[in-house]
């Protein structure tokens, strides 16, 4: 089945630029051979407010409050949310377990504990490299690094086939860069 690429934009300058090198990679990608299962990108931009990209890369304009997210619950949560993010960014171990994407789990935990629900539809997104099967799932969380060789997928491998969010954006960054 076709999938979807979507990215959450904030609009700034930084991840403006971001966004405009990964449609231009998507776009190529999605030229070769084997790029025919690539459907549509879109760029999720939450500022409220369209910007000059919006006929560059497609966007959709969202509200920087969408439907469904509730002020009180928000309010009721973001404490917790904090106390637990610098508790865990003071522990070494959970700082080096958790990395950058510390304040997300955070966040999960701190809705468990008041009670609010975030689940929109069961299986409604994987994120590699914990799930292994795309089963029913309509978005793969793309967080983790995913490195794969011929028969094996394993966050740990590094050996035939590799994707990082960081170094393989600034490789191909640097490919742009260089070719131009």
């Amino acid at each position: 089945r076709l999938f979807h690429t979507a990215v959450t934009a904030s609009g700034s300058v930084y991840n403006t630029w971001q966004c405009r090198v990964m449609y231009h990679w998507f776009k190529q990608a999605r030229r070769r051979a084997g790029g025919a299962d690539m459907g549509g990108f879109t760029r999720i931009l939450h500022s409220g407010r369209p910007d000059e990209f919006v006929h560059e890369i497609p966007t959709f304009v969202a509200d920087p409050l969408p439907d469904g997210a509730d002020q009180e619950s928000l309010s009721r949560i973001a404490p917790t949310w904090m106390n637990i993010s610098l508790a865990m960014k003071k522990d070494p171990e959970a700082d080096k377990a958790f990395g950058w994407v510390l304040e997300m789990y955070a966040y999960a935990v701190s809705s468990a504990l008041h009670g609010v629900g975030n689940i929109l539809h069961k299986d409604f997104m994987i994120q590699p490299p914990w799930d292994l099967e795309i089963g029913d799932s309509f978005i793969i969380h793309y967080t983790y690094g995913c490195d794969y060789d011929m028969k094996v997928y394993s966050s740990l491998l590094t050996q035939n086939f590799r994707i990082r969010l960081r170094s393989s954006f600034f490789n191909h960054v640097l490919l742009l860069t260089r070719a131009n």
